[in-house]
């Protein structure tokens, strides 16, 4: 979307923009066929799909439909409207494309981890920021403050469990019945 990177001069700090947190999301995602390379289906976000944001299993793309903190006040700055929708995690059939369920944030999340052996996508927040009043706020006013983490039934989007007492760094790694940090 060309007039969205020219409104929040995203990722024009030399590195894409990924450590100053303007890193823009993609407007579509889609699947085609591997063989006719045809096109299978491309849904469009309400926010934005980010790159990082998607994870794939047992015929179900999870996809994060959201913008960053300070892409979302660089669109708003230039006076640009946005959706009244809260940024989600989406659970698309991979065959058709099609909303299996969907699970606002109160959050932001950066990527999405999934197990198929346990049916489970861990989405989690790293540093507190919270999804208030159509904007972004930092939770807490320190550094490394505690994130929060859920867990999501693959199937259908119920939360199975939640934590919030520490900080953690991504990526993460779901091996058997551990999550791994960053920092193990």
């Amino acid at each position: 979307r060309p007039k969205d990177l020219a409104d929040a001069a995203a990722g024009f700090d030399g590195n894409g923009g990924d450590w100053a947190g303007d890193r823009m999301p993609m407007a579509w995602i889609f699947a085609s066929d591997r063989k006719t390379g045809k096109l299978k289906w491309s849904p469009k976000a309400d926010w934005g799909f980010l790159n990082r944001g998607v994870a794939v299993g047992k015929g179900t793309v999870f996809a994060l439909d959201l913008v960053m903190e300070e892409v979302l006040t660089k669109l708003k700055r230039a006076g640009r409207s946005m959706p009244t929708t809260s940024p989600s995690v989406l659970a698309l059939d991979l065959n058709t494309g099609a909303d299996r369920w969907r699970y606002p944030l109160d959050v932001l999340v950066k990527t999405l981890h999934y197990s198929r052996e346990r049916d489970i996508l861990v989405v989690a927040c790293r540093h507190r920021i919270d999804w208030k009043d159509q904007s972004w706020v930092l939770a807490e006013k320190k550094q490394n403050g505690a994130g929060k983490m859920r867990g999501l039934r693959g199937e259908d989007g119920k939360v199975l469990w939640e934590v919030s007492e520490m900080p953690y760094a991504h990526p993460l790694i779901i091996i058997g019945d551990l999550l791994i940090d960053r920092w193990g």
